[in-house]
């Protein structure tokens, strides 16, 4: 009704600035000195008091509705600890999601998918129809085991300074705080939803609530720092908050009442991600797939709607290609032998080499030296040249083999 009016507003203004019977229209102003219509300066006003939230399971998106590109940071909030003499009982630092395997049977599985995926790739042609080149797994490890890390100056990245004692720190200087400081990682999405089940790392009992204290501490730090603005300007404010195609009413319901009233922003409005992604596209009709860290989403949208019975959500994606990865490399001799790949700063090693490195193209192969440097605060940068071929190319078929992935594929498959 408030936008109807507006326009209603407007209509009887343009209206009345319209010459009359007889008149003659005033000239139109060119050049430099022109000045912008009224109504074109409110509508970029109203766009400065929108900011837009794509939550996602281990990154957020947010920014204002005029930014061009939105600020990207881990979606994760490191919490102090309310007994800091027990270190022992701090929960793993989980970046990129391990599960490990816990039967013979599983390992057998996942063993018998990478055949199959090796196979495959071996009877692959490029896409004009020539031969691949194929590297023998016994010269990569030859390679790999003669390899020795250079050592570079010394890191300026230091550790995240919690010296004043935060009650909470969010992003990437929650993932770089050094080992042994008494604060927990606490990622609140899991799967596009609330992460409330048992493993989520929060404590048993007002499970849901924890969730909710920590999604109003990590978005309201992250806007004033990220958007620079204050949280008593939040209800100056309203918020376009994109959500996945598949999702519960529990859980808009939740959503909003957390942004509206815990927050105090002024007015929310929620949007599905796919039709978001067509808007961006310019384009009123697509079949959307949606890779992402911990989900992959295929919807297809008909002129602005998101078509219900196409919605298919699979609880696997790009953290589990990296999983996987990481496996396949330790198969070729991963040059780089101290990595640990539970630990946050190697997790995130992990992650930059699979988007370096993995791909779907067969017009890539042969053999690829890749050198990469690992970064550790207050140390010296080590360099490693690290050989592979078509490790990586398995490992993005991994989406299409979930075995592989050590996962069941049948029990992650979610349908509208």
């Amino acid at each position: 009704a408030h936008r109807i009016r507006n326009c209603l507003e407007l209509l009887v203004e343009l209206t009345a600035r319209m010459p009359k019977k007889g008149e003659k229209k005033a000239p139109v102003q060119t050049g430099t000195a022109a000045v912008a219509a009224p109504e074109y300066e409110q509508a970029m006003d109203n766009g400065a008091k929108v900011i837009i939230l794509h939550p996602g399971s281990s990154f957020l998106r947010l920014g204002k509705q005029l930014d061009p590109f939105p600020r990207s940071i881990p979606h994760v909030i490191a919490v102090r600890q309310a007994n800091t003499s027990t270190a022992e009982q701090r929960l793993p630092d989980d970046v990129i999601g391990i599960e490990r395997a816990t039967t013979e049977e599983e390992d057998g599985r996942q063993e018998e998918a990478f055949q199959a995926v090796h196979q495959l790739v071996k009877s692959l042609r490029t896409n004009t129809g020539g031969r691949r080149q194929h590297i023998p797994a016994a010269q990569l490890i030859t390679a790999n085991e003669a390899s020795f890390p250079m050592e570079l100056r010394e890191d300026s990245v230091p550790w995240t300074d919690v010296s004043a004692r935060p009650p909470y720190v969010i992003g990437d200087e929650a993932l770089h705080l050094q080992p042994g400081t008494p604060y927990d990682l606490h990622w609140p999405m899991r799967f596009s939803d609330f992460n409330i089940n048992s493993k989520s790392g929060y404590p048993t009992q007002h499970t849901l609530e924890c969730v909710f204290n920590d999604l109003e501490k990590l978005w309201g730090s992250a806007i004033e720092q990220y958007l620079e603005i204050p949280p008593e300007e939040f209800r100056d404010f309203s918020v376009v908050v994109l959500i996945a195609d598949i999702f519960e009413h529990r859980f808009v319901k939740e959503l909003i009442s957390l942004i509206v009233t815990r927050m105090g922003f002024e007015a929310v409005i929620v949007h599905q991600e796919s039709v978001c992604a067509t808007y961006g596209a310019g384009l009123s009709s697509a079949c959307v797939v949606d890779i992402g860290d911990q989900t992959v989403s295929v919807s297809c949208v008909d002129e602005g709607l998101s078509l219900h019975h196409t919605r298919v959500r699979a609880d696997f994606g790009g953290r589990d290609v990296t999983r996987c990865f990481s496996w396949i490399m330790g198969k070729i001799k991963f040059p780089y032998k101290k990595c640990n790949r539970y630990g946050r700063l190697d997790g995130i090693l992990l992650t930059q080499l699979k988007e370096s490195l993995c791909h779907m193209d067969p017009d890539i192969h042969g053999l690829v030296t890749h050198e990469f440097e690992v970064h550790r605060p207050c140390k010296s940068i080590e360099m490693y040249a690290l050989k592979c071929a078509d490790e990586g190319f398995k490992a993005a078929l991994g989406l299409f083999y979930p075995s592989m992935m050590g996962l069941a594929p049948y029990q992650r498959i979610h349908y509208a």
